[in-house]
């Protein structure tokens, strides 16, 4: 099977409409007999469950452009999944892999709109000392791994695995292993409900019910 993956990372003020039309194109979905689209936004914020309006509007862009599968990262949380068409947008997959130690004054740096390339040079005054470690928000240790099928480049298949990344283990804080909690299930299948994709559990886990499951729905 051949498939086309495209990284993008949309722009508020044009919802990445100028990226979109540049990458992702019919001419793509021609080439390919799966087009995936990888989108990186942290926008609103990272705390937010859900995603930024224009991120959104991208995404179905996206789909209505021939992309089969949208897959989002960048908030460190897990968000919900739309189903928009024949295909799956999955908001952001939140965390796989996380360096148990890791200096955020950089990232403050670059969010607060300073220049990197001097502050570098220490062209900047030395920044305040701030957090150094694993955040303490729990939806930093989560994510979910999803395994996409297609037959006859159509998507017909969509399950996901929450995992989880266990920081209270010292020997090996930061590495995905297989979520056995109801808890991220339960969110993301709340936080699917807005745009109305229900799933079916299965093995721990969630199997979404796409269009060609449902009576009366195929084609």
């Amino acid at each position: 099977m051949r498939a086309a993956f495209i990284p993008l990372v949309p722009e508020a003020s044009s919802g990445g409409s100028g990226v979109l039309s540049q990458t992702s194109t019919p001419a793509t979905s021609a080439a390919a007999e799966v087009v995936i689209v990888s989108i990186h936004s942290h926008e609103p914020d990272n705390a937010t469950d859900a995603p930024a309006e224009f991120v959104r509007q991208f995404a179905r862009r996206a789909v209505d452009a021939g992309a089969d599968l949208v897959i989002g990262h960048g908030p460190h949380r897990v968000r919900g999944v739309e189903l928009y068409k024949d295909a799956a947008i999955l908001y952001s997959l939140g965390n796989f892999l996380y360096q148990p130690v890791v200096d955020f004054r950089a990232a403050d740096d670059f969010d607060a709109g300073r220049d990197p390339y001097n502050a570098a040079l220490g062209a900047l005054s030395p920044a305040p000392p701030g957090p150094i470690g694993m955040p303490t928000d729990p939806a930093w240790r989560e994510g979910i791994v999803a395994l996409a099928s297609f037959e006859d480049g159509r998507l017909s298949r969509l399950s996901i695995q929450p995992i989880t990344l266990r920081w209270d283990e010292s020997t090996s804080a930061g590495l995905p292993r297989v979520a056995d909690a109801p808890s991220l299930p339960d969110r993301v299948e709340r936080l699917s409900a807005v745009w109305g994709t229900a799933f079916r559990r299965e093995s721990g886990r969630l199997e979404a019910v796409l269009r060609l499951d449902l009576p009366g729905l195929e084609g």
